[in-house]
């Protein structure tokens, strides 16, 4: 199955698998013709899991980080209790972004500024002020 925009290195690890059993048990005149077809696919994973942006390709690390960061503005987080579950599922995200703890800082910064916003709400006032400043010179 060819990759998805929205594979995740479980699908190359798949992949990576697949190709090595195939490689290992078979050995007809059809297995290179499977082999390239694998091939063709990993090479397609890693276009479309760098490619992050309209014509934007970076390393996998970035990828990783720009996938995860997405995820977390995409995710529910009008409540507290979506937000630890939130928390939760991007622990669970990380290995299948090749990423790991310390790479997470500019994503859990997103699910922290919708926690405050619950905790501390701005008044009605509050943001009209906010919206006068705008037209003042």
């Amino acid at each position: 199955m060819p990759p998805a925009s929205e594979s995740l290195l479980d699908y190359e690890a798949d992949l990576l698998e697949k190709k090595a059993d195939f490689e290992e048990q078979f050995q007809s005149e059809l297995k290179q013709k499977y082999l390239d077809k694998l091939n063709g696919y990993l090479s397609d994973f890693d276009k479309k899991f760098c490619t992050t942006g309209l014509l934007r390709k970076v390393d996998r690390r970035q990828a990783g980080k720009d996938r995860l960061l997405k995820a977390m503005k995409k995710a529910d987080t009008s409540s507290l209790e979506k937000i630890e579950e939130t928390s939760k599922n991007m622990e669970e995200l990380l290995p299948k972004l090749g990423l790991v703890q310390e790479d997470t800082a500019e994503a859990v910064q997103y699910p922290e500024k919708q926690k405050d916003k619950i905790l501390n709400p701005k008044s009605g006032m509050d943001m009209i002020k906010g919206l006068g400043k705008l037209f003042k010179k």
